[in-house]
């Protein structure tokens, strides 16, 4: 079974390139292959990425850690090459379905709802259309989605829509259903030599932009990635080595989807100020909200939400690959 995975691997996002090496890790649990990573790059991507100061450090995780197929430019050419060399295409996860405005997506229909894919079997996993609504005619959505052999979307308000067409499964995030520390266990010494010396306790800012989250904390204590007057700097790092960050700092604050789920897998404490729907409906599963007082977690609330989210990648992938 040749099996290629087609998602935002190249994005300049480190959660979307830690999902995607997550979801080849549990497809090779699963089946035993290596699934392919298509390397496809758009050009509305690639106008958008070009000047990003993580790029190079992203690229090259991608390059080390992916089993790329050739890389494509032009979608076409990426579908052709899929029907030819596998059988069966996993599109997600990640927003990839996200409708309108989306600086990382050519204009529907694209490539990752399935257009010109026409492989013995296609699978949506932990795909998500973000907020946004779908301004399509509905034969047309119906016509996209009845191509797919399962369907499994990573949030509740993905699962509204699309269950008005298709039967849905939910599926959590791929970074859900595997340790990243597994996969990486070099990034743990890299992560604990970035933070020797640095007084205690220590808070990650995911974003420097909200500053404000950084209150009361003195700025030799709050790590961010790019220097700010209330911060120290630990520059670009490789998705692994920022996955490993969120277990070694005494705070987390964060309006990202992957950080809430790494400090989770943690269990460091956890400021959420966000009103994205993604990130609250995922704090919804563990019965927090968004807010300024830190969330902390049990040993129990970590160990159900790890041990659910496995059982449920399980059963998705067994009936998904034997349907």
């Amino acid at each position: 079974m040749s099996i290629c995975i087609i998602t935002f691997h190249n994005a300049i996002n480190e959660g979307a390139m830690l999902q995607t090496a997550c979801l080849a890790e549990l497809i090779r649990r699963y089946t035993g292959e290596t699934p392919t990573v298509l390397d496809y790059r758009s050009r509305r991507r690639e106008s958008v990425c070009r000047r990003h100061p993580s790029r190079t450090i992203l690229l090259k995780f991608m390059q080390s850690t992916f089993r790329l197929s050739p890389t494509f430019t032009d979608p076409w050419s990426a579908a052709e090459w899929v029907n030819r060399h596998c059988e069966t295409a996993i599109h997600g996860s990640d927003e990839i379905w996200k409708w309108g405005k989306n600086r990382y997506c050519d204009p529907m229909p694209n490539l990752y709802w399935g257009s010109g894919i026409q492989c013995r079997r296609k699978i949506a996993y932990a795909v998500s259309i973000g907020p946004a609504r779908l301004h399509r005619p509905p034969e047309e959505i119906a016509t996209l989605l009845q191509s797919f052999a399962q369907i499994g979307v990573r949030d509740s308000h993905t699962a509204r829509l699309i269950s008005r067409y298709r039967a849905v499964c939910r599926v959590p995030d791929p970074t859900l259903g595997v340790d990243p520390g597994e996969l990486f266990p070099e990034a743990q010494r890299v992560a604990e030599q970035i933070l020797a010396g640095r007084p205690r306790p220590l808070l990650l800012l995911s974003d420097p932009r909200r500053y404000h989250l950084a209150a009361g904390w003195q700025p030799e204590q709050v790590l961010t990635t790019i220097p700010t007057p209330y911060s120290q700097t630990i520059g670009p790092q490789s998705p692994p080595v920022r996955a490993a960050l969120h277990g070694l700092v005494d705070q987390v604050a964060t309006q990202r989807f992957h950080s809430t789920i790494l400090a989770f897998r943690h269990g460091t404490p956890l400021i959420v100020d966000t009103n994205r729907h993604k990130v609250v409906d995922l704090l919804a599963n563990w019965h927090q909200k968004p807010g300024s007082v830190p969330v902390i977690w049990s040993a129990e609330q970590r160990t159900a939400g790890l041990t659910t989210a496995e059982h449920q990648h399980a059963a998705f992938l067994q009936k998904a690959l034997s349907s």
